[in-house]
């Protein structure tokens, strides 16, 4: 059988439409999918092996002096471009604050960029849904959509949807 998704009106919701392969009626979409399913079962079974070789080439490249650890080389093989990169992500825990801004005193503003982020929860959202109140919420959030994305599950464990 063959699991047909598809959003609903609520924000967050699905509606599952379960049909069988023959019954779909688009039989093209039906071959990309089991296609995309089959190629991305391939490809995963690589990751390990290019897991291991990507590890084997940092290693190399660290220890023949080519990369630093706050670096990049790149490397020309046969036509292959190979770069590799390594560096270091910086962060302030929230913990940390405090004591930071007694160490750096007045500098801390100007050493120190701080991010505020501010996101709805899913009532906002359905507030802001409402016909009735939602037009004066909704002026004051950023709405956009989702570029589509496309998952493929080999097994999705459902029940009575054969594999």
């Amino acid at each position: 059988m063959t699991t047909a998704v598809r959003a609903n009106e609520q924000p967050g919701q699905e509606v599952r439409r379960i049909v069988d392969s023959m019954s779909f009626v688009d039989w093209y979409l039906l071959e990309k999918i089991k296609k995309a399913a089959r190629l991305q079962k391939a490809v995963g079974s690589f990751e390990p092996q290019v897991k291991e070789i990507k590890d084997t080439i940092v290693t190399a490249a660290l220890d023949n002096g080519d990369l630093s650890e706050d670096g990049s080389v790149t490397y020309i093989v046969d036509g292959i471009l190979c770069r590799v990169s390594s560096g270091y992500d910086y962060s302030i825990p929230n913990t940390a604050v405090a004591g930071l801004m007694e160490a750096l005193g007045v500098r801390f503003g100007e050493l120190v960029e701080a991010r505020t982020i501010f996101t709805p929860t899913p009532r906002l959202i359905e507030m802001a849904c409402d016909a009735d109140r939602g037009a004066e919420i909704r002026k004051h959030l950023t709405i956009c959509l989702r570029a589509p994305q496309v998952s493929i599950i080999q097994e999705c464990g459902e029940k009575g949807a054969g594999t």
